[in-house]
């Protein structure tokens, strides 16, 4: 079991995110997949259709490296680097032209020979800072 989840989660970054293959969704996510990110962000097929858009259109080149996976039961965890040139508008900011490697970490929880649940921990500040953004406290 732990070995077919490990693989199941390797797909998703080399076919779906690193490959942009649509097709292998439904292969690779339960219709609705939950997405525990820290932005709250949506879930199901759409909402993981409009992050590979959002990723594309700013970082046209980016890929995902995968440095470690691990598995116990129905859980796999990955450590990942997210790789690419920003050149184009990212979460409001424009393009730079770049290059950021953003260290992430992922738990996807599989269900069924699907992933059903996902959360992920990224370093988010420090790309905003290094593609010149600023936080400003609120």
């Amino acid at each position: 079991m732990s070995e077919s989840n490990k693989q199941l989660a390797e797909r998703v970054w080399n076919e779906y995110f690193n490959g942009r293959d649509l097709t292998v969704l439904d292969q690779l996510f339960a219709e609705d997949v939950v997405n525990h990110g820290l932005r709250g962000e949506p879930s199901g097929h759409e909402a993981l259709q409009e992050v590979l858009q959002i990723l594309e259109r700013g970082f046209p080149d980016f890929r995902m490296e995968v440095l470690e996976t691990c598995a116990s039961g129905d859980r796999v965890f990955q450590r990942t680097i997210f790789c690419g040139t920003h050149l184009g508008e990212f979460y409001g900011l424009p393009a730079s032209g770049r290059r950021v490697r953003e260290p992430q970490m992922h738990m996807f929880r599989i269900e069924d020979g699907r992933i059903s649940e996902i959360w992920a921990v990224r370093h988010e500040l420090d790309t905003v800072r290094a593609l010149g953004g600023r936080i400003v406290p609120g």
